[in-house]
């Protein structure tokens, strides 16, 4: 029993070779993991904010203003390095 296959073996990389942006038709080489291709083509579908996820269309000025609003935040909630006072049971004695 003979199997018929439309693409050869040698062929099947030409097919996954290039990828091409459909929204601005840059063009993507095989080399450049797939992931690349795919959250550039997001771009211009939607932003994602870094921090918590949150989605706006991808021409909204507001998304800038809330990624550094949300940074900020988040920079604030970090624990701060303590700093040793007369009250702390954790301070040295001399």
């Amino acid at each position: 029993m003979q199997v018929l296959c439309p693409v050869r073996y040698e062929d099947a990389s030409d097919v996954l070779a290039d990828r091409t942006c459909p929204i601005c038709e840059m063009k993507f080489s095989a080399s450049e993991p797939a992931e690349l291709f795919y959250s550039h083509v997001e771009d211009h579908v939607v932003k994602v904010c870094p921090v918590c996820t949150q989605e706006f269309p991808p021409d909204d000025e507001i998304y800038v203003r809330h990624v550094n609003i949300c940074l900020l935040n988040n920079e604030q909630q970090q624990p701060q390095p303590r700093t040793p006072s007369d009250t702390d049971p954790f301070v040295m004695c001399e």
